[in-house]
């Protein structure tokens, strides 16, 4: 159990630094956002 916890919080943490780079390269792509 301790292994799958480690893995989704690993999961959870890259799935929001690509959703912040995502957000960044559409405002620089779309600056009336």
């Amino acid at each position: 159990l301790l292994v799958i916890a480690v893995m989704g919080i690993a999961m959870y943490e890259i799935f929001n630094v690509i959703e912040r780079r995502s957000t960044k390269w559409a405002n620089r792509a779309n600056p009336t956002n």
